[in-house]
């Protein structure tokens, strides 16, 4: 007889997006064996039970009722897993945006796929079905393992299902990532933590979509924290591989482009900031990796 797959969903949000909430809910209302763990960031506590009283989904609510960083509530949810849920090696663990929502092939994969070895990759894509991959980069059209040296054009938090057997133990660094000064990285810091020294298959499924808003006009910032935490990597890393073509892109694209354009003022902020972390990253000013 088959075991139960447990499809544990981590999510959060601070309450102010009530439409888009109810909107990924019931995205995934036909998932079997689903359960989620609300950290709720919201001044309201237990805010959203109203909402997941709806559906037919088991739920856990951790108030913290103030912002913290994306990091940090992702690890109090895994802590609560690992602590109360007594996770199998065969469950699941996904990490969700409260503006994010699934499509039907993706509730079906998860109600039929059983493989607990392999990290299964979706395509995030906007309401156009306009893809998150940066131009340049080749779209995936068929079923395929991504290479080690591809894996940051087509991951991020969201596109990805984890095994528990592969994420079991392990916890995002809380210096970096959303609501940090260097606000980039922790999703692809995780994940090379734990495919480390280990022989782990990315498969990507290109059919089967997640869906997202897209952002345009990023702070000068975000391109701060990128060069910061791709410099670092990329001299201090022990897995190179996993940024080297990504940095190449990044850094080309950014630098030498600004560069032609430096007359302007926006193009001057932009090289200004993207050096700058270069700088900083090299040397870990913000210690975030010690």
């Amino acid at each position: 007889m088959n075991s139960i797959v447990k499809n544990i969903f981590i999510l959060t949000s601070d309450g102010t997006r009530t439409t888009d909430m109810n909107k990924l809910i019931s995205s995934i209302d036909n998932i079997k064996n689903k359960f989620i763990v609300f950290v709720n960031q919201s001044p309201i506590p237990s805010n959203y039970s109203g909402l997941f009283e709806q559906y037919t989904i088991d739920y856990h609510i951790i108030d913290i009722c103030h912002i913290a960083p994306l990091a940090a509530v992702r690890n109090l949810a895994l802590d609560y897993i690992e602590n109360y849920l007594s996770p199998s090696d065969i469950d699941r663990i996904i990490y969700s945006d409260d503006d994010c929502y699934y499509s039907q092939d993706y509730c079906n994969f998860l109600n039929h796929e059983n493989s607990n070895d392999v990290i299964n990759v979706f395509p995030v894509v906007d309401e156009n079905n306009n893809f998150f991959t940066s131009k340049g980069v080749p779209k995936i059209k068929s079923i395929k393992k991504i290479k080690k040296q591809d894996i940051m054009f087509y991951t991020c938090s969201i596109s990805f299902v984890l095994p528990y057997k592969i994420s079991k133990g392990y916890r995002f660094n809380e210096k970096i990532g959303l609501g940090n000064v260097i606000n980039q990285g922790e999703e692809t810091d995780y994940l090379e933590r734990l495919i480390s020294g280990k022989k782990i298959n990315f498969i990507f499924q290109p059919n089967i979509k997640i869906f997202h808003p897209r952002k345009t006009n990023y702070p000068n910032k975000v391109f701060y924290s990128l060069a910061y935490f791709l410099s670092y990597k990329c001299v201090y890393s022990s897995n190179k591989s996993l940024y080297f073509k990504y940095s190449i892109l990044f850094f080309s694209k950014y630098i030498l482009f600004s560069l032609f354009l430096v007359w302007k003022k926006k193009y001057r902020g932009l090289l200004f900031h993207t050096l700058h972390g270069v700088k900083d990253g090299i040397r870990d000013k913000h210690l975030c990796f010690n």
